[in-house]
């Protein structure tokens, strides 16, 4: 998915000056491809070149005090002259993280290794997952469709899930699986997994298709378990 742009100011004493640092805040889902574009601008809201800077980073933090983030990702120089760049995330940065509320800044290191905090500490949020079985996943405000029904698991087997009657989903979909009958000594974790259809191709998320999806237990148990599927507007 792609975000909207940031802008950054690089305080370099250039005059008159019109930019200020600003706070902007951003969201993604937990676990998503996400690529957020950023443009550079100095004190006097001309592009900072960016050619020969050391390095260019995206840090998410937890908490706004701490030291080290929690994630960072450096940027992809799009067009060095007029100060633009990206920065792409990839599911393993976020996806061991809790969906809630964080902090995220970013840095530029010149080519005399001078650092420059060049967009100030803002608001990020990490949203629930889309697509994915988690315990708080709430249906979407509107839907153009919904499917529900029951499926029964025991030792961790593999269950593709095909919603009934020819439904097929037109677009993105969330599934909520919550245990209805449960041996499990536990907590019942599920994962929507690859179905073999899916592998290696890029109609649709490799983790379902319009008409279903494919489940597994993650921990053994014998359990009976409801899923409904929302189709988003």
């Amino acid at each position: 998915m792609m975000l909207d742009a940031l802008l950054g100011t690089l305080e370099d004493g250039s005059t008159p000056q019109v930019q200020y640092p600003q706070a902007q805040s951003r969201s993604f889902p937990v676990g998503a491809d996400a690529s957020i574009p950023f443009k550079l601008k100095n004190s006097a809201a001309a592009a900072v070149n960016l050619t020969g800077i050391v390095s260019l980073t995206f840090c998410i933090r937890k908490d706004p005090t701490d030291v080290d983030p929690t994630v960072s990702r450096g940027a992809v120089i799009t067009n060095a002259v007029s100060g633009d760049a990206r920065f792409d995330f990839v599911p393993a940065d976020t996806q061991n993280l809790k969906p809630g509320n964080y902090f995220f800044d970013i840095w530029l290191v010149d080519a005399s290794n001078k650092r420059h905090r060049v967009l100030t500490l803002s608001f990020f949020v990490l949203a629930k997952p889309v697509g994915r079985v988690t315990d708080g996943l709430t249906p979407p405000l509107t839907y153009v469709q919904k499917v529900e029904g029951f499926v029964d698991f025991s030792n961790e087997e593999i269950k593709e899930i095909t919603f009934g009657g020819g439904v097929q989903f037109l677009g993105d979909y969330n599934v909520l699986l919550t245990p209805y009958l449960s041996e499990a000594a536990g907590p019942v974790v599920f994962n929507i997994i690859p179905r073999a259809a899916d592998v290696g191709t890029t109609t649709h998320p490799a983790n379902k298709k319009p008409d279903g999806f494919a489940i597994k237990a993650g921990v053994p148990v014998t359990a009976r378990c409801r899923y409904v599927a929302w189709q988003g507007p």
